[in-house]
């Protein structure tokens, strides 16, 4: 039991990755293309923030997750 929880939580973390990478790679392409002025230096040491910060914010995206599931279900019996 322990270990099919584990394995959904690994499944579910590697999800919310992925879709924080792909926003913020949208994100820095846009501001790319838009802004002159900020150089991409200024980008990369963004990136690299974000990378560090990635397991807190699965972590946030977990807690909202458990949340939301508890909420909806509660109110759907």
């Amino acid at each position: 039991m322990a270990r099919e929880v584990a394995e959904e939580t690994r499944k579910s973390d590697g999800a919310i990755g992925w879709v924080l990478a792909a926003i913020w790679l949208s994100g820095v392409v846009f501001v790319r293309a838009t802004r002159e002025d900020i150089p991409l230096t200024m980008l990369v040491i963004g990136t690299a923030f974000f990378i560090i910060l990635i397991p807190a914010m699965k972590d946030v995206a977990r807690s909202l997750d458990r949340f939301f599931a508890s909420h909806f279900s509660d109110k759907a019996n």
